[in-house]
C-alpha cells in the first residue's frame, strides 16, 4: 500500500453583511426606514475581501468593488459578491437582497399671525432663534417678536427626520416706511455689494446672515451711505443684510 496522502481544503462562512449607522426611524415589511439625511454603510465582513462586487437590484454599481458601499438612496435592494483573498476564485454571493428605504425630512413653516409667529406643522419639540442665536424658553408653537431679524424654527416630530425651517425676516416698522430709501447693487453681486439709503441717517453697524439664519459677516461702528460689503470669500446663494438692527435687503451671490 501506498503511503497516505492528505486532501484538505478551506470552509468558509457564508458572507455576512453588517449594517452600520443611525438607528432606523423605524421598520416595514420590506426593510428599515432612516432620515434622508443620514448615511448607511453596508459593510462585507471578512473573510471576503476580494472580488467585491456590489449591486443595485441585480445590476453592479460602478466603481462599488469595496468591501464597504454609502447607501444614499431610498427604495433600493442591494446585494453583494466577494471571495477570501487566500481563495481567489471562491466567489460568494450573500444570497439576499438588503432594502433600505429613506423618508424625507419634514422642514416646517413660519407664518405671522399680529405680533407672533408660529411653526407649522406641530411638532413635539420647538427651539427659536433670532439671528443664529437661540431664544430662550422658547419651546412653543408660537413666539412674540420683539426687535427685527432673521427667525428660524428647529421643530422636532415623533418620527425625528426634519430640518430647520427658512429664515423668516421681521424687518421692522422703519424698513416698511423707508424701504424705497435703501438700495443694494450689483445684483447678483461676485465680489462686492454697494448699500445706500438717502434719508441722511447713521447706521451703528450691519449683520449678513446666510439661508439658515446664521450670521456669516457684520460690521460695527457709526456708518453712512454708501456702505461697500466684501462678499468675494462667500459661496453663491441667497443672503439677508441686516443693517441698523431693521433695515433688512435681499443679497444675492454668484461665481
Amino acid at each position: 500500500m501506498s503511503p497516505p496522502v492528505l486532501v484538505d481544503g478551506w470552509a468558509f462562512l457564508p458572507p455576512t453583511v453588517m449594517t452600520i449607522g443611525p438607528e432606523p426611524l423605524f421598520f416595514t415589511q420590506n426593510g428599515p426606514i432612516y432620515c434622508a439625511l443620514d448615511t448607511v454603510l453596508l459593510v462585507l465582513l471578512q473573510p471576503y475581501d476580494i472580488n467585491i462586487q456590489w449591486t443595485d437590484g441585480g445590476v453592479p454599481i460602478p466603481g462599488a468593488t469595496d468591501d464597504t458601499l454609502a447607501v444614499y438612496t431610498a427604495g433600493t435592494q442591494f446585494n453583494v459578491s466577494g471571495a477570501p483573498s487566500i481563495c481567489p476564485d471562491f466567489v460568494q454571493d450573500a444570497g439576499l437582497w438588503l432594502w433600505i428605504g429613506f423618508m424625507e425630512p419634514t422642514q416646517p413653516t413660519i407664518s405671522q399671525n399680529g405680533s407672533e409667529l408660529c411653526a407649522g406643522p406641530t411638532g413635539e419639540g420647538y427651539q427659536w432663534y433670532l439671528d443664529g442665536q437661540p431664544i430662550p424658553n422658547s419651546d412653543t408653537p408660537c413666539i412674540e417678536f420683539t426687535q427685527a431679524g432673521s427667525y428660524v424654527a428647529d421643530v422636532s416630530y415623533f418620527t425625528d427626520c426634519s430640518v430647520p425651517s427658512e429664515p423668516f425676516i421681521i424687518t421692522g416698522v422703519r424698513d416698511l416706511n423707508g424701504v424705497a430709501n435703501w438700495r443694494a447693487y450689483p445684483v447678483p453681486a461676485t465680489d462686492q455689494v454697494t448699500v445706500t439709503w438717502h434719508d441722511g441717517s447713521v447706521i451703528p453697524g450691519w449683520r449678513l446672515f446666510d439661508a439658515t439664519g446664521r450670521t456669516v459677516a457684520q460690521g460695527k461702528g457709526a456708518m453712512r451711505s454708501p456702505l461697500a460689503i466684501d462678499v468675494s470669500g462667500f459661496d453663491a446663494g441667497r443672503y439677508w443684510l441686516n443693517a441698523g438692527g431693521s433695515q433688512v435687503i435681499p443679497v444675492s451671490v454668484v461665481r
